[in-house]
């Protein structure tokens, strides 16, 4: 028998890995990204301390500047920040040891510049779970920033974590 650590980001996204870490097998799920509110942007010139939950451009992790394909690059950019999360995280052991399962969600706000304030944990599960995923975000490099009405604006992101512990059989 080994334990499977999966660690799952929703919305969808058609991505799946999988990697070996300490004896470990972490798999992330198709599932990753903004769940932001759907509110509407304000029809007035943004303020220079407004934070939108909901603009013309949404900010993305970098990596894909490249791409040219909206389609592609909105993958992509899901890609990196899934990878990025995969390469960072891990379950803590207190939460592994107590069988601590569920979803964490984070809340930042990615600034005009790029980089992220404002990190607050917004759903934990306790056991040191929410602490790694601040961790993790607070190591993340500048994002493209989101535009409205083609200037950078500062918006909330909201990211979803989801922990789970399996047992898997070896036999095979």
């Amino acid at each position: 028998m080994k334990r499977l650590l999966s660690l799952s980001l929703a919305a969808a996204l058609a991505f799946l890995g999988t990697a070996c870490e300490q004896g470990l097998e972490k798999e992330v799920s198709e599932e990753l990204a903004q769940t932001t509110e759907q509110a509407a942007a304000p029809a007035a010139a943004p303020g220079p301390d407004e934070v939108f939950k909901m603009v013309d451009q949404m900010p993305e992790f970098p990596g894909c500047e490249d791409v040219l394909d909206p389609q592609e690059h909105k993958r992509c950019s899901d890609q990196k920040l899934l990878q990025f999360i995969y390469d960072n995280i891990e379950y803590p052991k207190e939460a592994k040891d107590a069988g601590v399962e569920g979803m964490v969600v984070v809340r930042f706000v990615v600034n005009k510049d790029g980089s992220l304030s404002d990190i607050e944990v917004v759903r934990d599960i306790g056991a040191g779970c929410g602490d790694e995923v601040v961790r993790v975000v607070k190591q993340m490099p500048n994002w493209i920033p989101g535009k409205q009405k083609g200037q950078p604006v500062r918006v909330q992101y909201m990211l979803p974590v989801k922990f789970s512990l399996k047992v898997a059989n070896n036999e095979g």
